[in-house]
């Protein structure tokens, strides 16, 4: 209803066969495939089994718990509703309240704003964190506590952007839209944020920055960008 008056009423209302969840996990699976692909490329390592452990096994969260087993990796699923978490291939840890003291190589948190607090992270155990949540950090003390531990995050901003990407394709080309094949916009998407995540870790890098400067950086710059005319 609200549509039929507005046209700045999006997620997928027009492309019921484009399911923005399952493009967040695909941008999700985008970021964390450029943080793998970085890892490997620094220690000049081959690519090998990684443990990851799941907060949250809903939509997001089990598109990505399944397309990591398909993989080879050892993945380890945690959810409030115990029952969803038992996703075939993977060790359902939901009855572990200490979930955060698991040590893994890669922390997916994919289910509420916040989870990371003053109470469990000094129990955290991993070396990244990438994010499908809105604001996964309780406040801004958190990332301090994250560089003492040496633990690497990707700003949720960029991991978490699948559902805009859709938005914006949704709302600028909407006819478009209304026709594209779902496998098309999620591949879209994973491509996407996979490039972007290049960059920031290759700015972070380049100037030894933390990810949210990191993206400052990087903001500024492409807003720089339109600022300078076309040299043609």
């Amino acid at each position: 209803y609200l549509q039929t008056m507005s046209p700045y009423m999006l997620n997928a209302m027009i492309a019921p066969q484009i399911n923005t969840s399952t493009a967040t996990a695909w941008g999700v699976y985008g970021a964390l495939r450029a943080v793998m692909n970085n890892e490997r490329l620094k220690n000049k390592a081959k690519a090998k089994a990684k443990r990851f452990v799941i907060n949250g096994t809903g939509k997001i969260g089990s598109i990505l718990a399944h397309e990591l087993i398909q993989a080879g990796h050892e993945v380890l699923t945690y959810d409030i509703n115990k029952t969803s978490a038992d996703i075939p291939g993977a060790k359902n840890i939901s009855d572990d309240d200490n979930w955060a003291a698991i040590p893994c190589d890669y922390l997916l948190l994919c289910s509420a704003s916040n989870i990371i607090n003053d109470e469990n992270i000094n129990q955290l155990n991993c070396r990244w964190i990438i994010s499908s949540a809105n604001s996964p950090f309780s406040n801004k003390k958190i990332t301090n506590k994250l560089v003492e531990k040496n633990i690497h995050w990707i700003p949720d901003v960029v991991s978490n952007a699948g559902a805009v990407l859709c938005d914006s394709i949704e709302f600028s080309e909407p006819q478009r839209y209304a026709g594209l094949a779902p496998e098309k916009m999620y591949a879209c998407v994973e491509r996407c944020i996979y490039k972007k995540t290049e960059e920031l870790l290759a700015l972070s890098k380049q100037y030894q920055l933390l990810p949210e400067n990191a993206l400052d950086v990087f903001l500024t710059m492409k807003r720089n960008e339109a600022l300078i005319p076309d040299a043609a």
